[in-house]
């Protein structure tokens, strides 16, 4: 995963890119997974479903 402070762009094993998104502040990874915060709303994503 790399990112620029505001977009987040996710590769698989070979550095293709597979997922991009805008970073939040209220957003943050742990354990593989990327957690984030929107108005009432909890999310969580598993960036391991993106692994080959």
């Amino acid at each position: 995963m790399t990112n620029n402070e505001k977009e987040f762009i996710g590769c698989d094993s070979f550095g293709k890119p597979v997922v991009k998104f805008q970073a939040s502040p209220n957003m943050f990874v742990a354990n593989n997974k990327l957690y984030a915060f929107d108005k009432d709303s909890f999310w969580e994503l598993d960036l391991t479903s993106f692994a080959p």
